[in-house]
């Protein structure tokens, strides 16, 4: 897992890459069908991709061993995407945003700030989580497939959701778990914005099982969890909220679908 985000403009090699394994964000932005060209190049030694609009550092860049693979997609518009770049990371170095809440957040988080990278018509749909539609009920912004990452015994959480309603799954087994799993309603009141986040209140429908669930969009630090990605974290409490210490580490789900 590099950690890359990548972007494309065509639809089939999207849908290769998610067949691959890679996780699908959404549509980022619209380009106009012509304007400036955007240029795309993969470092092979790197495993990482770059994307810009100046033919002298495409140039550069494939004179230092780069692969030049063409023109992703044509610049022009009024929407700036921004650059943004980490220079802890060797692979996903580069981030590329309409949001400048998710660039100034990088920027906090030590990424460098490397201006407007090209322009767009208008912003895409894409799949960020809407902290205030959140707030309000409306998951349409994180609806889909949140899930954690397996354990040594193959289990495995899930969170479903849907516009208005989110539901819980436990895998119990990863290699057959669509024979051993439920969906457990889950209500969620008392929401809070706190530091970028939006933290809320948590019960199991099925079990009475009360605890916390914190929000956390793209850039935004928050316990060990990936800053480059949207999350969602729950700790489970028990059926007695007073206790102030989780009876379970807490769990954290990223979006795979």
């Amino acid at each position: 897992n590099s950690g890359e985000h990548f972007y494309t403009a065509g639809p089939a090699e999207k849908d290769n890459l998610v067949k691959a394994g890679w996780e699908y964000e959404g549509i980022g932005w619209v380009a106009p069908d012509s304007g400036t060209p955007v240029y795309r190049l993969y470092n092979p030694n790197a495993g990482d991709h770059f994307c810009n609009l100046a033919s002298f550092e495409r140039d550069s860049l494939v004179e230092a061993g780069w692969k030049y693979e063409g023109v992703g997609w044509q610049s022009g518009g009024s929407v700036p995407l921004y650059r943004a770049y980490n220079p802890n990371a060797v692979s996903g170095a580069h981030n590329y945003t309409t949001g400048l809440f998710e660039q100034n957040s990088l920027l906090k988080a030590g990424w460098k700030d490397e201006g407007t990278a090209w322009y767009g018509v208008s912003v895409g749909q894409n799949l960020t989580m809407n902290l205030d539609q959140v707030s309000k009920g409306n998951y349409s912004s994180i609806a889909g497939k949140w899930a954690s990452a397996y354990g040594d015994a193959g289990e495995r959480e899930e969170l479903v959701i849907t516009n208005h309603e989110v539901k819980h799954r436990f895998f119990v087994n990863y290699i057959d778990y669509t024979k051993n799993s439920y969906l457990d309603p889950i209500s969620i009141e008392n929401f809070q914005l706190r530091d970028n986040y939006l933290w809320g209140t948590t019960e199991d429908l099925s079990f009475s099982t009360l605890g916390s669930i914190f929000f956390v969009p793209q850039g935004v630090t928050f316990k060990n969890s990936d800053i480059g990605r949207e999350r969602i974290v729950v700790y489970n409490l028990g059926p007695d909220m007073s206790n102030d210490m989780p009876l379970l580490p807490y769990m954290t789900y990223y979006r795979v679908g």
